[in-house]
């Protein structure tokens, strides 16, 4: 961290309330020295902890673990002083075990514009959501959209009481399920075993002649349906506990296997917000994914999506996309003779606008006509003109001339006109 953070006058200050701290809740200091404008704490750290931000690949029961033992712990009301809930400065080992990377006293930097509240329920949300922890720090209403009841009621919930409570309802009922599935798996087996012992029953009788043949091949065949049936009852049940608990690994090639097309699963995956699973499965669910990135003000994500395919005119789309967000206009206009997808050409014709760059903008439009994007440079013009003129207004009274009045209204006629045109191409 930068020295210009601190405080202190000395590293004493520091090094003493740290190493003197007989709270075993937190990460053991090794060393703390001041090197090139930076302080550096350096921490022991054993091989069996993970940071809470690398928690997305366990499964929801560990995940609901995690985050009741960090609400039961809370761990700020027994420290006097700051404690980062950051979870890349939370680490954890299933199931309950929480230790705690910083803490701060009044010479350190520490996060104060949060109450422990907030801070502690963007922790949680983070955990069970997979949302990163900032977001659900500065704009946790946008995960109601999406939320489950759990979610929905951490995000409600006015004291850490409730929470705790929330949380130790949903453990114990996860909990309680996955250990059913696991019984349920067991049963399956057995069952399946008794399944054959009443088949080599039955084909034993039709061999010495207690069951006529075509009775045989009737049981015969009914019971393997039976066993067909209940299998994959099974299997659909594992892979909706799965999926549920945020184990897609396991989930989707069990989807699969039960004949679930690709599309359909991807659509699980994207109700999930898992925009990268949801392309490694049916990478044909490309444009749905960009335009909801777009509608969650996400689109820098598009950056990072991989396409594990090679049709042509898929990668094509998403290097277009990647252009656009990164407005490389050079790029772009290299790309444009030869983008089809009407999708992509108003993408790139509201980035041109949105970037001041309306000759741009009326590259896009001469290609693809499109009568949105036309209202938008238009809106864009017009909202132009309008600054034009109050600049200029503010220009003629700074200025004492004879004619003042008269310029001012001329401008104020012509201010009003153009606001008047931007609502009507609003309205329609």
């Amino acid at each position: 961290m930068s020295r210009s953070e601190f405080t202190y006058d000395k590293l004493e200050e520091i090094k003493t309330y740290l190493m003197s701290n007989d709270i075993q809740s937190f990460l053991s200091l090794q060393s703390i020295e001041e090197t090139e404008g930076h302080v550096v704490l350096t921490f022991h750290f054993s091989e069996h902890l993970k940071p809470v931000a690398a928690i997305k690949q366990e499964t929801y029961v560990v995940k609901l673990a995690i985050a009741q033992a960090i609400l039961l712990d809370e761990i700020v009301t027994k420290e006097p002083f700051h404690v980062s809930l950051h979870p890349a400065t939370v680490f954890y080992h299933p199931m309950s075990t929480i230790l705690y990377g910083y803490r701060a006293n009044r010479v350190m930097p520490k996060e104060e514009k949060y109450t422990h509240l907030q801070r502690y329920k963007a922790l949680i949300l983070m955990i069970l959501t997979n949302y990163p922890y900032e977001k659900c720090l500065t704009e946790p209403e946008r995960l109601e959209k999406k939320a489950n009841d759990l979610v929905r009621s951490v995000l409600f919930a006015k004291t850490m009481e409730e929470m705790k409570e929330l949380l130790t309802e949903a453990y114990d009922f996860v909990a309680y399920h996955t250990v059913k599935v696991q019984v349920a798996e067991q049963r399956k087996w057995r069952n399946r075993t008794i399944f054959g012992i009443v088949l080599m029953a039955i084909l034993s009788l039709g061999t010495v002649g207690y069951v006529k043949y075509d009775a045989n091949e009737q049981q015969h065949e009914a019971l393997g349906q039976l066993e067909a049936t209940y299998e994959v009852r099974g299997k659909r049940q594992q892979a909706d506990a799965f999926f549920e608990q945020g184990n897609y690994k396991e989930a989707i090639p069990l989807f699969l296997t039960l004949g679930d097309s690709s599309k359909e699963v991807s659509k699980k995956l994207f109700e999930k917000e898992e925009w990268q699973l949801a392309l490694n499965t049916e990478p044909k669910m490309l444009e749905q994914v960009i335009a909801q990135l777009y509608t969650n003000n996400d689109e820098k994500v598009v950056l990072d999506l991989r396409l594990s395919t090679d049709e042509e005119a898929l990668t094509q789309k998403l290097a277009h996309e990647k252009a656009i967000v990164s407005y490389d206009v050079a790029q772009m206009t290299a790309d444009l003779p030869f983008i089809s997808n009407v999708e992509t050409l108003q993408r790139m014709g509201q980035t041109f606008i949105a970037n001041g760059d309306m000759a741009g903008a009326r590259e896009v439009l001469n290609k693809t006509q499109d009568a949105t994007l036309q209202s938008a440079i238009e809106l864009a013009q017009i909202n132009s003109e309008v600054a034009m003129a109050k600049e200029k207004m503010t220009t003629i009274k700074s200025k004492d001339s004879p004619n003042q009045a008269d310029q001012l209204k001329v401008q104020q006629t012509k201010i009003e006109e153009l606001e008047a045109k931007i609502q009507e191409l609003e309205e329609g």
